[in-house]
């Protein structure tokens, strides 16, 4: 932190944040534009062959006028 300002970040301290963030999003892209990526890698057993679709971890929120009602949370 910048010396004496609480809340304020010098500007190395930003030049070495933006650096940081920079490499992660460079490898996230360069993961994202890969070509040729095995099937194996976003395919999955389902856990009965016999259904149709089968979800994990669902979680479905509608955003109202009134708030947010979560009406599917982690089934």
């Amino acid at each position: 932190m910048a010396k004496n300002q609480d809340g304020y970040l010098s500007a190395k301290e930003s030049r070495r944040i933006s650096k940081e963030n920079r490499r992660i999003t460079d490898q996230y892209e360069k993961r994202r534009k890969r070509r040729n990526v095995p099937e194996s890698e976003y395919t999955t057993q389902m856990k009965d062959p016999a259904n149709a679709v089968e979800f994990d971890n669902l979680h479905t929120y509608f955003f109202t006028d009134t708030g947010v009602v979560k009406s599917v949370d982690g089934v």
